[in-house]
């Protein structure tokens, strides 16, 4: 979310991050915006798989959520 580098595995270089876990699941960003911790891991492996992808006019990632009942037909 803040475009921080993501570190290598295993690489003796320190590292820090600009947001931090406020209580979990959640993960807050430098700028104040709220994420799931999941989310973010998600959005931190897609820039190690696509390093590019945000300097390509990628701004972010939307999803929409929803709670599925298991046994319950919509």
């Amino acid at each position: 979310m803040d475009l921080d580098l993501i570190t290598v595995f295993k690489k003796p270089e320190p590292c820090s991050f600009s947001g931090k876990a406020i209580q979990r699941p959640w993960y807050k960003s430098q700028d104040g915006r709220l994420i799931h911790a999941n989310v973010n891991a998600r959005l931190n492996i897609a820039i190690k798989v696509v390093p590019g992808a945000f300097s390509l006019g990628i701004e972010g990632i939307a999803v929409y959520p929803f709670r599925v009942t298991p046994g319950k037909v919509p």
